[in-house]
Formats: structure tokens, C-alpha cells, sequence
């Protein structure tokens, strides 16, 4: 079995190789120099913690930095989805999805038909800017994002519909309906991510191995990368996407005893820790691109998150009952339109108190690397 450390070095070392040929290309010598000196210093930092030898270690780091590098020369273009794709398959789901957003459109009026096309399909251009300005104050845009619950409800879904029949075929007809939705919400980043984890945990159930989240994200950040290297450097919605997820992987277990005063009920406690973890790994990059960043922000996802899913549900049942009767395709929906109201409700409530949005102006990459650096630093016994 191969050792999942060996892993995380070859895939790290591949990212690393991408980088220092994107800072090569671009002229910043001292930028791929730090970035040099930091990787040599990680080595030596965890070879101890690794059970294999430096040579063995050197060797998977350098020989994945070349192939990294490689990646970068023979480079493509980012993948997009694109809605006026020849291929058959691809123009049948963007014609669904526009039947389905439009059937969204009469079910709810504005700004929630809109809001709610962003939670089903990911299509986020059409919310109300106003709206928008609000989720960006109080740092919950991802709300409106495409992600691993989405994934997660598709393979659900899917379990249950063909629960009659054995577990391979469960698998199989689950995976291609996690590739169906991800081409029919348009492949961004963050949709491609999930949908890779997903697949790789079906797959482990069919063979009856366990499913390891760490593995998971490192092959998935790993194909992403070696489709499209610029999605390392360019694509912002796929570094949060890594970043919170590798937050809610290696920081949850580290912070779960301390909300164990919290209920159970209404999933208050899990929801906490799952965005204070994600908050962790997001907000330097975050205070990095945009030069804010908001107090409350983990304590309004507590308000928020347990509202998504059953906006989400009750959307999806309303949009498929109305092809059937729209009026109970309405009534349906309604409880989706009341789960968007209390959402916004506490969007709009948290957004006035704007004194406890900072902005950092004197945010560096230099401090994103250091940032990381220090925590790596004081938390490497538990994290490696």
C-alpha cells in the first residue's frame, strides 16, 4: 500500500513545480525563490514524521516538481463547460437547465428565484447586486456557491432511487449522475473538486475500503492541476474550494472538543465547526484578494447554514412537482421561499453592523505564506 505521506509530497511537489515555472515565466525570480527555500524547509520540517527515508523523500519530490513543471510548459486552457458546445450531451443538459431556471422564475418572485437558481444550479450573475454587496460584507458568499453538499445530495438521492438494486450498480449510476450535474451547473472550480471527492468515496465504497478525506482532496486539487495548471494560479473559486475544504478536514478535529457545549439540535454544533474550520484556512486569502474581512462572519453561518438545505430540498421538489401541477409545484416551493426569506432576513440583519468589517490594505502574500507557516509550525505533531 502506498504511504498516503508519499502522496502528499509527490502532489505537493507537482503543485510546487507549476508554481515555480508560472513565478519563471513571469519574472518573479524572488517570489519562486522564497517559495523554493519554504518547500526545502517543509521537508526537513516533517521528514521525521514520515517513516521513509530523505532519499526516498527527495527523490518522489523532485521527480513530481519535474513532471509539475512539464505540466506548465505543455499547458491548455482552464475547462469550461460551454453552453454552445457541439457535443449532443452537453447541449440536452444546458437546455435542461435553462427549462428548470426558468420554471424557478415563475415559482419564486425576486431576488429569491434568482438566489435560489445559485444554490440548485450555480448560476450566481443574475442576484440582485444588492444582495450580492450584503453576502460579500458578511463574508457568506459561498453560500451561493456550488459545492460538496451539492454532491452530496446527488449521491443521496441517487441511493435512495435505486436502492433495490445492489451496491455496484448503486455506485455506478451514482457516479454518473455526479458527472451529469457537475456539466449540467457548468464546471466551475469548486463543482469539479467535490464531484472528483465524491467520486473517488464511491468508488471506495464499491471495493468496501474506507474513504480517507485527506487522499480525497490531494488527488482531486492533483487532476484539477494536471487538466489545467493555471487553475493553481488564476482561479480563485478553486483556491477557496481547496483551502476550505483542507480547513474543514485538518482544523474540525483540532477545535471539536471545545464546542461541545453547544446542542446537537438543528445541526448548531456541527455547523459551527464546520465554518469556524473552513474560516481558518480561508480568511488570509480572502483578506489577500479582497482587503476585508468580517468579525461575525462564523457566527452568521451558524444563523444561515441550517436554512440551506431545506431552501435546497423544497426547490428542487417545487421546480420538478410544477411539470406536473403548478400549483403543487407552488405550494411545494413555498417552504423554499420561506427558508430564502430567513436566510435573508439574517443577511440583511448582520450586514448593518458594518464597523465589524476590517480592512486590511497591508495584506501580503509574504504574510499568506507566513500565516501558514506558523500554524503548520505549531500544529505539525497533530497534523501530519
Amino acid at each position: 500500500m502506498i504511504n498516503q505521506k508519499i502522496i502528499f509530497v509527490f502532489v505537493g511537489a507537482f503543485l510546487f513545480g507549476i508554481l515555480e515555472m508560472n513565478f519563471a515565466f513571469s519574472g518573479e525570480f524572488f517570489r519562486g525563490f522564497m517559495i523554493l527555500i519554504i518547500a526545502i524547509f517543509l521537508i526537513f520540517e516533517i521528514k521525521d514524521h514520515f517513516g521513509e527515508s530523505m532519499f526516498k523523500m527527495l527523490s518522489v519530490f523532485l521527480l513530481a516538481c519535474l513532471l509539475g513543471a512539464l505540466r506548465y510548459l505543455y499547458f491548455s486552457e482552464n475547462f469550461e463547460v460551454a453552453g454552445d458546445s457541439d457535443f449532443v450531451l452537453f447541449k440536452a443538459l444546458f437546455k435542461l437547465k435553462t427549462l428548470f431556471e426558468n420554471r424557478l422564475m415563475e415559482i419564486y418572485p425576486e431576488p429569491y428565484g434568482n438566489f435560489m437558481a445559485g444554490l440548485l444550479t450555480g448560476s450566481r450573475a443574475a442576484i440582485d447586486k444588492n444582495l450580492m454587496d450584503k453576502f460579500r460584507e458578511t463574508g457568506l458568499t459561498h453560500i451561493v456557491a456550488i459545492s460538496g453538499y451539492n454532491i452530496s445530495i446527488i449521491i443521496i438521492l441517487i441511493s435512495g432511487a435505486f436502492g433495490f438494486l445492489g451496491r455496484k450498480m448503486k455506485v455506478i449510476f451514482s457516479i454518473i449522475f455526479v458527472i451529469l450535474f457537475t456539466i449540467f451547473v457548468g464546471a466551475s472550480a469548486s463543482v469539479v473538486r467535490a464531484s472528483i471527492m465524491g467520486i473517488i468515496s464511491l468508488v471506495a465504497l464499491k471495493y468496501g475500503r474506507q474513504y480517507y478525506a485527506k487522499l480525497g482532496l490531494m488527488f482531486a486539487a492533483f487532476l484539477m492541476c494536471l487538466f489545467s495548471p493555471k487553475m493553481l494560479i488564476e482561479d480563485l473559486g478553486f483556491q477557496l474550494s481547496v483551502l476550505a475544504t483542507a480547513g474543514i478536514i485538518y482544523i474540525s478535529p483540532l477545535i471539536k472538543k471545545h464546542f461541545e457545549f453547544l446542542p446537537e439540535f438543528f445541526a448548531l454544533r456541527e455547523t459551527l465547526i464546520m465554518s469556524v474550520s473552513a474560516q481558518v484556512f480561508v480568511f488570509p486569502l480572502i483578506l489577500l484578494k479582497f482587503g476585508y474581512f468580517n468579525l461575525l462572519s462564523p457566527l452568521i453561518n451558524v444563523f444561515i447554514l441550517p436554512f440551506i438545505p431545506y431552501a435546497m430540498l423544497f426547490g428542487f421538489l417545487g421546480v420538478i412537482i410544477s411539470f406536473a401541477s403548478s400549483f403543487m409545484g407552488t405550494v411545494v416551493g413555498f417552504f423554499g421561499y420561506l427558508s430564502l426569506k430567513i436566510v435573508v432576513f439574517f443577511v440583511e440583519f448582520f450586514a448593518q453592523f458594518k464597523m465589524l468589517t476590517f480592512e486590511i490594505y497591508w495584506f501580503s502574500w509574504v504574510v499568506l505564506v507566513a500565516y501558514f507557516l506558523l500554524f503548520f509550525k505549531f500544529y505539525k505533531s497533530k497534523l501530519c
